[in-house]
C-alpha cells in the first residue's frame, strides 16, 4: 500500500486487570516486535482477550502500562494509539455496502474522499472483495463478512492490528482457508498483529510466538516449535498438540520408579515425578522391550493415521499410529519410545526437570537389554 505506515513494536508491563476480588490479569508482560505474528492463547478465562483490550483501551490498566512504539499509552483513549481491531463479530453496519463499511472508518477521520477511493481499491483487491463492493452484508457468506472486517482494519493503514478470535464463527474450512488469508496478508502489509484465539491449531499455524495463558498468568512464552518441544509445565503440555501429551504418574518405589501399570524403572528421584509422552513418539513393541504396558479402550481412525485410546493402570493415554490400524477394545497393547522422546516434570510444582528426564531417559534406554536378560517383562494382559 502506498502510505503503509512501519511496524509498530508493543509492550506491556506488568499489566494487571481486577474485577472485584477477581484478579483477571496478573502481572502480564510481553514484547511484540515489529512486524511479529504474536498469539495469545488459552482456555476460556484465562485473560487473552482482557489483556488484548488493555492495549487497545478498551479497558483500563490496573497495573502495569502499555507501551507502543516506547511510547506510555496506558492512559490514552484508543483513537489515539493508531492501531486498528478486529472483533469476534464482524461488527459490520447491514444497511451499507461493502465499500462503505471498509470505508467508515476513513469517513469519519474525514480522510479526502479521493484517496479514500485509493485505499478502497487497493485494499479491496487485497483481500479479494473488489467484485462485491456493492452487496450489503446479508449478501455475503461468513468468509466474505470476516474479509470486510479485515479489510476494515487494513484500510487505516495504523502499524498495529489487534484480532480478538476473528474466526470463531466460521465453519472448519472456511477457518483453515482464513488462517492462510490472515497470516498471508499480515506478511505482505509487515503488520504487528497481536491474535487472540483458545484455538492451538491456530496458534501453531500463524504465530511467530505464541504466549500461553493460564488462569491471568503467563504460562509460557515463545515459538510454536518451543512450547511444543519443550513444555515448561504440565499446563503447557496438556494445552499444546492434539492430542496432546500423556501425563503419566512416577511413583518412587524402594530405590526405583513404579510406572503406572506396575513395572518399575531403576533410578531414583528425589520426589515424585510426572512422564510426559507424545502420542506420536509411542510406538508397539514386543513385551521384553516396553515401557508401558496398555489395555486398548478405542480406536479413532482419522484417514492418515489412528488415535488409540489406551488404559495404563488408573490412567488412559493417546498413541496416534500411521494409517487404520487392526486393533479392538480389549487388545493389550505393548509400547515403547526413544529415550529422547521423554519429558518429566516435578509433579509438585508442576515444572519440567530436565535433570530427571535425563536420568529418565537412561533408565529407558536400559530396558530392552534388562528384557532379554531378564526374560518378558511383566505386565497386566488385556
Amino acid at each position: 500500500m502506498s502510505r503503509e505506515a512501519k511496524a509498530a513494536a508493543v509492550e506491556a508491563e506488568q499489566v494487571r486487570k481486577v474485577w472485584g476480588k477477581t484478579v483477571a490479569v496478573d502481572d502480564v508482560s510481553f514484547r511484540a516486535e515489529p512486524g511479529e505474528f504474536l498469539v495469545l492463547l488459552g482456555p476460556s478465562g484465562c485473560g487473552k482477550s482482557t489483556t488484548l483490550r488493555m492495549v487497545a483501551g478498551l479497558e483500563e490498566v490496573d497495573g502495569g502500562r502499555v507501551l507502543i512504539q516506547g511510547r506510555d499509552v496506558s492512559r490514552l483513549p484508543p483513537a489515539e494509539r493508531h492501531i486498528s481491531m478486529v472483533f469476534q463479530s464482524y461488527a459490520l453496519f447491514p444497511h451499507l455496502n461493502v465499500a462503505e463499511n471498509i470505508v467508515f472508518g476513513l469517513k469519519v477521520r474525514k480522510v479526502p474522499k479521493a484517496e479514500r477511493d485509493e485505499r478502497l481499491a487497493q485494499v479491496a483487491a487485497l483481500v479479494g472483495l473488489s467484485e462485491h463492493l456493492d452487496r450489503k452484508p446479508a449478501q455475503l457468506s461468513g468468509g466474505q463478512r470476516q474479509r470486510v472486517a479485515l479489510a476494515r482494519a487494513v484500510v487505516a493503514e495504523h502499524p498495529i492490528c489487534l484480532m480478538d478470535e476473528p474466526l470463531s464463527n466460521l465453519d472448519a474450512k472456511l477457518r483453515n482457508e482464513m488462517r492462510q488469508e490472515i497470516r498471508a496478508l499480515q506478511q505482505r502489509l509487515s503488520m504487528t498483529v497481536l491474535y487472540v484465539t483458545h484455538d492451538q491449531t491456530e496458534a501453531m499455524s500463524m504465530a511467530d510466538r505464541v504466549m500461553l495463558l493460564n488462569a491471568g498468568k503467563v504460562e509460557q512464552f515463545g515459538t510454536p516449535d518451543s512450547l511444543y518441544d519443550i513444555p515448561e509445565t504440565t499446563f503447557t503440555a496438556s494445552f499444546i498438540g492434539s492430542p496432546p501429551m500423556n501425563l503419566l504418574p512416577l511413583l518412587p518405589d524402594g530405590g526405583g520408579v513404579r510406572l503406572p501399570d506396575g513395572g518399575r524403572l531403576e533410578l531414583e528421584l528425589p520426589a515424585s515425578a510426572i512422564l510426559g509422552i507424545r502420542p506420536e513418539a509411542l510406538k508397539p513393541a514386543q513385551p521384553e522391550a516396553a515401557l508401558l504396558t496398555t489395555e486398548v479402550r478405542a480406536v479413532e481412525y482419522l484417514g492418515a493415521d489412528s488415535v488409540v485410546a489406551a488404559k495404563v493402570g488408573d490412567d488412559e493415554l493417546a498413541v496416534r499410529m500411521p494409517g487404520r490400524v487392526s486393533l479392538r477394545p480389549g487388545d493389550r497393547l505393548d509400547l515403547a519410545c526413544d529415550p529422547e522422546d521423554l519429558h518429566c516434570f516435578d509433579a509438585v510444582s508442576k515444572r519440567r526437570r530436565d535433570d530427571w528426564r535425563a536420568l529418565l531417559a537412561d533408565a529407558v534406554a536400559e530396558i530392552p537389554s534388562r528384557g532379554a536378560s531378564d526374560g518378558r517383562r511383566e505386565g497386566p494382559a488385556a
